[in-house]
């Protein structure tokens, strides 16, 4: 007698997995969801400057993150890499999909210190940008199906004040 495992996902053969086609629509579900977040983090973000108390005359600091982290994780790209021209051999470097000022709004100092926002929030903040800048730059030094969902997962786990 064979036991079986009741519900248990059947195996992918390695052949599958290793095929351009099942890599690209992992890719594209991956990057579905970076935008999704993106879209959670964003709005979170812009909620923290509608709080009352920041009486600056100047926009709340987080508002511009909350467009920059959206607008980054929804435009993330892995073919817009750094490539070289082969007739002169000069390197036009890749963004990964994000535009040059998005990039330095996210590279900006953080202005949300000093602010009103709590603690917690702050830590959280900063959570989500630095997840969201490492996104940013998977073009070059990481794997978007790898690296990706774990960046996703601790911007979710910041949005949600875990």
């Amino acid at each position: 007698m064979t036991s079986s495992s009741a519900g248990a996902e059947p195996r992918i053969p390695a052949s599958v997995l290793a095929s351009p086609a099942y890599q690209a629509n992992q890719e594209a579900a991956i990057l579905r969801e970076a935008r999704s977040a993106g879209r959670r983090a964003g709005h979170w973000l812009r909620s923290l400057a509608g709080r009352p108390g920041w009486g600056n005359p100047e926009p709340h600091p987080v508002l511009a993150l909350g467009d920059a982290v959206e607008t980054a994780l929804g435009l993330l790209n892995p073919s817009d890499t750094d490539t070289r021209d082969p007739h002169t051999g000069e390197i036009t470097e890749g963004h990964g999909g994000v535009r040059a000022e998005v990039r330095e709004r996210l590279w900006a100092p953080p202005a949300v210190f000093g602010s009103t926002l709590t603690s917690d929030q702050i830590v959280r903040v900063l959570a989500i940008v630095g997840a969201t800048r490492i996104a940013a730059d998977l073009h070059r030094y990481g794997d978007y199906t790898d690296d990706l969902p774990v960046l996703v997962a601790a911007i979710d786990h910041a949005v949600a004040g875990n």
